[in-house]
């Protein structure tokens, strides 16, 4: 009975081992083979038809999804590469045409400014040289003024003074508009005599 015993013992040891452990540890070996490689499209071969043989099958239902959603992943880093290349690509584009605009700007800010200079100093030029004879014309009036002059001369030169003095307001007018550009333009209260202002006017253009 005892010898009887062992041997069943042992053929059932060899049973199980070829139908249970077997199997398992073969599973076990291929997990670990798929966690070294990383190659989900491995398949385990299923020869059987018990519970180890249903584990193994729903393993390799596991492996199958895996590589589907591995190959999706794969699809979408594919595309979301070539959207950020596409990106990089129209900003690149974007700043060369930014750095065009600046380059451009900068360029037509240079012009506006030297333009702007050129024009002041026309203005300061030019007032310099229309006041030079200018004043020689209002001296001449002035002295003329306190020569003998009869009722019809005496307005007349008056009227030169007065459109002188105009003039050289027009021109100061004119300087102001360069001052107030370069920001250096001063107001100072001073009295006005509106009547003898009109009054003049009235007389230059009558």
């Amino acid at each position: 009975i005892f010898v009887f015993v062992i041997l069943f013992a042992f053929v059932l040891s060899k049973i199980m081992t070829s139908t249970i452990t077997k199997p398992i540890i073969e599973t076990s070996d291929f997990i670990q083979q798929v966690i070294t490689r990383q190659d989900y499209s491995l398949k385990l071969a299923v020869i059987s038809d018990d519970e180890v043989a249903s584990l193994q099958h729903n393993l390799n239902q596991l492996l199958l999804r895996a590589e589907h959603w591995t190959a999706e992943l794969t699809e979408h880093s594919i595309q979301l590469e070539d959207k950020v290349k596409q990106r990089t690509l129209s900003l690149n584009e974007l700043n060369a045409e930014l750095e065009v605009m600046v380059d451009e700007m900068a360029k037509a800010k240079d012009s506006a400014e030297n333009a702007n200079l050129a024009k002041s100093q026309f203005l300061a030029n030019m007032s310099h040289e229309i006041r030079t004879p200018l004043n020689g014309i209002l001296g001449m009036a002035e002295l003329l003024s306190y020569s003998q002059l009869d009722d019809k001369q005496t307005p007349y030169v008056n009227s030169i003074r007065n459109s002188g003095k105009n003039l050289v307001s027009i021109i100061n007018d004119i300087l102001d508009f360069s001052k107030i550009e370069a920001g250096k333009l001063v107001f100072s209260p001073s009295p006005v005599n509106l009547r003898r202002d009109f009054e003049s006017l009235l007389k230059l253009i009558s």
